[in-house]
């Protein structure tokens, strides 16, 4: 129950209250000096007040000696090691360590709105490019975030910091007709496993780390689909390793493939098989679909390399992402529901797509003004008719 008593100070009162740590279930005794107008009556008003919305919002437990640095140090980032990928676990400490040193000696509990643009501005006025500023902010929004949860901060300091902005770049998009005529290229080459990648990675829109990690037990060929729940993960500069779990929710997705994607699968696992029998069985028969020369994972970057080495000779765009970009474009240019092309990519919500994707979309205006005038027009030939 709160309380006040006055206090040495002629017509000020002492506020007493006391609240529950979330973290220890220990009370937690608060105080607070009252000098507005009202008398004791005001002042016990206020402290029911402010017992009443700590209790319903929390309270920050974070001692007054935790910096914001060793809370990234010792708190957030084994946290993240325990439930994130390794890629973003490297990515959040990269940015986190550019923050960590303009703004890591505040104490945790009162790093605010004007910090955050203080740590902003200085990182601009280091020369960083504006999409590496926006990514710093969104790593101190995300470990404040956490910090609330954990009831170490109250409030939300993120919201009173303005979000860098930053010019997003248009993606570089491989038409399929160029896809399918590197993949042409590198088969007449006898590089089959590099052409079915190329082919299956612009008609199903798959990321590269999606499609690299597809292995024979995904695949169905007598329908036509591939169900995608795995991914490569990159955790250290070159090195990989297969992981069971997508990126987000929505990659987890089965997708149909056109007819002549299906049968150059068909004709890669034929492939596989000769191989197997050829090495004795040390060759995987099923196995990657898309391994390295050596049987074993092959890495994102080494078969961009590939691809940008084969698609400079003929004069094509080059890039792994562009031909996943091109099936996006040209789907939302042919009409196909953002619904549907959200789903085939894996995106976590239509929003994503659109954002990307916008400016491949037909214009509608004039479709949307020739609905109105026809059903307008409906009405006034019933009349008419009458």
């Amino acid at each position: 129950m709160a309380s006040a008593v006055p206090h040495r100070r002629k017509g000020t009162f002492m506020m007493r209250w006391t609240i529950t740590d979330p973290s220890t279930g220990k009370l937690i005794k608060k105080s607070k000096l009252f000098d507005g107008p009202g008398g004791e009556r005001a002042a016990k008003a206020e402290a029911n007040r402010l017992e009443a919305t700590e209790r319903a919002h929390g309270a920050a437990t974070a001692p007054k000696t935790l910096t914001f640095a060793a809370y990234v140090k010792d708190r957030y980032m084994p946290h993240c090691e325990a439930h994130t990928a390794a890629s973003t676990v490297r990515g959040n400490r990269q940015r986190l360590d550019k923050a960590v040193a303009i703004i890591g000696d505040i104490p945790l509990r009162d790093v605010d709105g004007v910090a955050i643009d203080l740590m902003t501005a200085k990182l601009k006025s280091a020369g960083l490019a504006p999409l590496m500023v926006r990514h710093c902010y969104d790593a101190v929004r995300t470990a404040l975030r956490q910090a609330r949860r954990w009831k170490l901060i109250v409030g939300t300091p993120w919201l009173d910091a303005k979000r860098p902005s930053a010019p997003r770049k248009r993606a570089k998009v491989a038409p399929l007709e160029e896809s399918y005529r590197l993949s042409a290229l590198l088969r007449a080459n006898g590089r089959i496993v590099a052409a079915t990648y190329v082919e299956t990675i612009a008609d199903c829109g798959g990321r590269p780390g999606e499609i690299l990690a597809l292995m024979w037990d995904a695949v169905d060929l007598d329908r036509g689909v591939i169900h995608i729940w795995r991914a490569l993960e990159r955790y250290d500069r070159s090195q990989y390793r297969l992981k069971e779990w997508p990126k987000n929710e929505g990659s987890i997705r089965t997708i149909a493939l056109a007819t002549k994607t299906v049968e150059a699968l068909r004709e890669l696992k034929v492939w596989h098989a000769e191989n197997h029998l050829k090495s004795g069985g040390a060759w995987p028969k099923d196995g990657l679909l898309f391994p390295s020369n050596t049987g074993e994972l092959w890495p994102v970057h080494a078969a961009a390399a590939l691809i940008n080495k084969w698609a400079r000779k003929i004069g094509v765009t080059s890039g792994s992402y562009s031909r996943r970009h091109g099936m996006a474009s040209e789907l939302l240019a042919g009409g196909v529901p953002v619904t549907v092309v959200s789903q085939r990519m894996g995106h976590a919500s239509t929003k994503m797509t659109l954002d990307t994707y916008a400016h491949v979309l037909p214009d509608h205006a004039d479709a949307a003004v020739d609905f109105l005038n026809r059903r307008n027009a409906a009405p006034e030939q019933g009349k008419n008719k009458a």
